[in-house]
């Protein structure tokens, strides 16, 4: 039992140092989403505090830093309607966000005869 106990704190302990210090975006931000035309693009997320992202999306490029929590946020131009440039996010990994588009954007929500 206790060599069981110590395997799987061992495995935690490795695993939570791997996932620690790789940017990361915050939910509902990925690729192939549609972005609100016509207002700034918020891009946020987490990455180890105090370290350096770097966001560029075509001729845009912004800089960063995380805060003591971890998190950051930034915005890009805003974009037309239509296709929008990828947009690359460095820290001490890379992400790419690929097949984005800008449009109108619309929630809604009530009965299931909507």
């Amino acid at each position: 039992m206790t060599r069981w106990c110590l395997v799987l704190v061992a495995t935690f302990v490795l695993c939570s140092g791997l996932a620690w210090g790789e940017v990361s975006l915050a939910p509902g931000i990925g690729s192939h989403m549609v972005v609100q035309r016509d207002v700034p693009i918020v891009v946020r997320g987490s990455e180890q505090p105090g370290r350096a992202i770097s966001i560029t999306q075509g001729a845009n490029k912004v800089s960063t830093t995380a805060g003591p929590d971890g998190k950051w946020s930034v915005s890009l131009p805003p974009c037309g309607a239509g296709p929008i440039d990828d947009v690359v996010i460095e820290g001490e990994n890379r992400i790419v966000l690929t097949d984005l588009l800008g449009g109108d954007v619309w929630f809604a929500a009530g009965q299931s005869n909507m």
